[in-house]
């Protein structure tokens, strides 16, 4: 295996990149794959704390709404473990 094949492989997707193009959002996440040991733990808190602060605003359908993310979320992982086997 080359080096250039290695570094192909270690490049992330396209939506990744884009995601990580983003101000904020980008900083957050390469923090939280790169970052320290605990970065993926506040990531976590930071999402969790955007959820009750968007029910705090926006009240029910805020958490409706998250609960449906978090919902197409399990769906995906199911997917992608099912077809890992």
């Amino acid at each position: 295996m080359t080096i250039a094949a290695n570094a192909d492989h270690d490049r992330p997707g396209p939506i990744l990149r884009l995601l990580m193009a983003m101000p904020l959002l980008g900083w957050m996440l390469k923090d939280a794959m790169h970052g320290a040991e605990d970065a993926p733990l506040w990531a976590l808190a930071n999402v969790v704390l955007l959820i009750v602060l968007a029910t705090a605003i926006w009240g029910y359908a805020a958490l409706i709404i998250a609960y449906l993310g978090l919902t197409a979320a399990a769906l995906a992982m199911i997917i992608a473990i099912s077809r890992a086997n």
